[in-house]
Protein backbone atom coordinates (compact mmCIF):
# COMPACT_ATOMS: atom_id res chain seq x y z
CA UNK A 1 0.00 0.00 0.00
CA UNK A 2 1.62 3.78 -1.05
CA UNK A 3 0.26 5.47 2.18
CA UNK A 4 -2.39 7.19 0.39
CA UNK A 5 -5.92 7.20 1.52
CA UNK A 6 -8.53 5.75 -0.80
CA UNK A 7 -11.91 7.10 -0.67
CA UNK A 8 -13.10 6.72 -4.28
CA UNK A 9 -14.26 10.44 -4.67
CA UNK A 10 -11.05 12.00 -6.74
CA UNK A 11 -13.40 12.40 -9.52
CA UNK A 12 -16.53 13.70 -7.87
CA UNK A 13 -17.70 17.40 -8.43
CA UNK A 14 -17.34 17.94 -4.46
CA UNK A 15 -13.62 17.08 -4.78
CA UNK A 16 -12.58 19.24 -7.75
CA UNK A 17 -14.50 21.67 -5.05
CA UNK A 18 -12.33 21.15 -2.98
CA UNK A 19 -8.89 21.11 -5.12
CA UNK A 20 -10.59 24.47 -6.48
CA UNK A 21 -10.50 25.69 -2.38
CA UNK A 22 -6.64 24.81 -1.91
CA UNK A 23 -5.64 26.12 -4.60
CA UNK A 24 -7.51 29.56 -4.47
CA UNK A 25 -6.22 29.91 -0.68
CA UNK A 26 -2.53 28.80 -1.12
CA UNK A 27 -1.49 28.89 -4.54
CA UNK A 28 -0.23 31.82 -5.38
CA UNK A 29 0.35 31.32 -8.86
CA UNK A 30 -3.46 30.72 -8.68
CA UNK A 31 -4.76 34.00 -11.17
CA UNK A 32 -7.20 34.86 -8.27
CA UNK A 33 -5.39 33.58 -5.16
CA UNK A 34 -5.22 37.83 -4.56
CA UNK A 35 -8.67 37.63 -3.52
CA UNK A 36 -8.36 34.69 -1.36
CA UNK A 37 -5.14 33.44 0.21
CA UNK A 38 -4.40 37.24 -0.70
CA UNK A 39 -5.98 38.27 1.64
CA UNK A 40 -5.67 35.98 4.58
CA UNK A 41 -8.50 33.88 3.32
CA UNK A 42 -7.70 30.14 4.44
CA UNK A 43 -9.58 26.78 4.88
CA UNK A 44 -9.88 24.79 8.26
CA UNK A 45 -7.02 22.45 9.53
CA UNK A 46 -9.69 19.33 8.97
CA UNK A 47 -10.47 20.14 5.60
CA UNK A 48 -6.52 21.31 4.41
CA UNK A 49 -5.19 17.91 4.76
CA UNK A 50 -8.33 15.75 4.38
CA UNK A 51 -10.91 15.51 1.84
CA UNK A 52 -13.08 13.40 3.80
CA UNK A 53 -13.62 15.61 6.25
CA UNK A 54 -14.61 17.88 4.13
CA UNK A 55 -16.97 15.86 2.46
CA UNK A 56 -18.17 14.56 5.69
CA UNK A 57 -19.59 18.30 7.29
CA UNK A 58 -20.58 19.44 3.21
CA UNK A 59 -22.21 16.15 1.85
CA UNK A 60 -22.77 15.94 -1.88
CA UNK A 61 -24.14 19.42 -3.43
CA UNK A 62 -28.01 19.53 -3.87
CA UNK A 63 -27.26 19.72 -7.63
CA UNK A 64 -25.28 20.79 -10.18
CA UNK A 65 -26.69 24.52 -10.21
CA UNK A 66 -25.08 24.41 -6.20
CA UNK A 67 -22.16 25.87 -5.11
CA UNK A 68 -20.05 26.33 -2.23
CA UNK A 69 -20.47 30.00 -0.38
CA UNK A 70 -18.87 31.22 2.22
CA UNK A 71 -21.61 33.27 4.48
CA UNK A 72 -18.92 35.71 5.24
CA UNK A 73 -16.46 36.67 2.85
CA UNK A 74 -14.14 37.85 5.42
CA UNK A 75 -13.68 35.05 6.83
CA UNK A 76 -11.85 31.27 5.55
CA UNK A 77 -13.70 27.85 4.74
CA UNK A 78 -14.68 25.75 7.14
CA UNK A 79 -17.93 24.09 8.55
CA UNK A 80 -19.57 27.01 10.29
CA UNK A 81 -18.85 29.34 7.54
CA UNK A 82 -19.44 27.46 4.17
CA UNK A 83 -22.98 26.06 2.59
CA UNK A 84 -24.28 25.11 -0.75
CA UNK A 85 -26.12 27.45 -2.69
CA UNK A 86 -27.84 28.49 -5.74
CA UNK A 87 -25.60 30.91 -8.26
CA UNK A 88 -28.30 33.79 -7.59
CA UNK A 89 -28.21 33.09 -4.09
CA UNK A 90 -23.98 33.00 -3.97
CA UNK A 91 -24.33 36.62 -6.73
CA UNK A 92 -25.97 38.39 -3.35
CA UNK A 93 -23.40 37.53 -1.08
CA UNK A 94 -19.89 38.75 -2.73
CA UNK A 95 -18.03 41.67 -1.52
CA UNK A 96 -18.69 44.17 -4.16
CA UNK A 97 -22.14 44.12 -3.93
CA UNK A 98 -24.35 47.93 -2.94
CA UNK A 99 -26.55 47.32 -0.29
CA UNK A 100 -29.82 49.32 0.19
CA UNK A 101 -31.97 49.63 2.96
CA UNK A 102 -35.42 51.21 2.29
CA UNK A 103 -37.67 51.13 5.17
CA UNK A 104 -36.38 48.38 7.39
CA UNK A 105 -35.49 46.24 4.31
CA UNK A 106 -32.20 45.57 3.80
CA UNK A 107 -31.09 44.11 -0.01
CA UNK A 108 -28.82 43.75 -2.66
CA UNK A 109 -29.47 46.56 -5.31
CA UNK A 110 -29.99 43.20 -7.84
CA UNK A 111 -32.66 41.99 -5.19
CA UNK A 112 -34.60 45.33 -4.90
CA UNK A 113 -34.12 45.05 -8.93
CA UNK A 114 -35.65 42.00 -9.31
CA UNK A 115 -38.21 42.56 -7.00
CA UNK A 116 -40.02 45.66 -7.97
CA UNK A 117 -39.10 44.64 -11.84
CA UNK A 118 -37.36 47.99 -12.43
CA UNK A 119 -33.88 47.05 -14.45
CA UNK A 120 -30.78 47.29 -12.65
CA UNK A 121 -29.37 49.84 -14.68
CA UNK A 122 -32.09 52.59 -14.52
CA UNK A 123 -32.46 51.30 -10.77
CA UNK A 124 -28.85 52.24 -10.17
CA UNK A 125 -29.00 55.85 -12.53
CA UNK A 126 -32.13 56.93 -10.56
CA UNK A 127 -29.77 56.31 -7.18
CA UNK A 128 -26.75 58.22 -8.72
CA UNK A 129 -28.65 60.83 -10.19
CA UNK A 130 -30.11 61.88 -6.40
CA UNK A 131 -33.79 60.51 -6.41
CA UNK A 132 -35.27 60.37 -3.28
CA UNK A 133 -35.46 56.42 -2.15
CA UNK A 134 -39.27 56.99 -2.59
CA UNK A 135 -38.83 57.66 -6.08
CA UNK A 136 -36.13 55.60 -6.71
CA UNK A 137 -38.39 52.65 -5.61
CA UNK A 138 -41.72 53.48 -6.87
CA UNK A 139 -41.35 56.24 -9.17
CA UNK A 140 -44.88 57.35 -10.31
CA UNK A 141 -44.69 61.13 -11.18
CA UNK A 142 -40.84 60.74 -11.89
CA UNK A 143 -40.55 63.87 -14.11
CA UNK A 144 -40.88 66.51 -11.52
CA UNK A 145 -37.26 65.41 -9.82
CA UNK A 146 -35.53 65.24 -13.36
CA UNK A 147 -33.03 68.11 -13.79
CA UNK A 148 -33.29 69.27 -17.43
CA UNK A 149 -30.07 70.50 -18.75
CA UNK A 150 -30.47 74.57 -19.84
CA UNK A 151 -30.46 75.87 -23.33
Amino acid sequence: MDGRVKHGKCHTREYKIWEGIKKRCYSPTCKIYSYYGGRGITMCEEWHNDFMAFYNDMGTRPSPKHSLDRIDNDKGYCKENCRWVTKEVQANNTRTNVFIEYKGKRQTLAQWSKELGIPMQTFHNRIKNGLPMERVMYPGKLHKYLVLPED
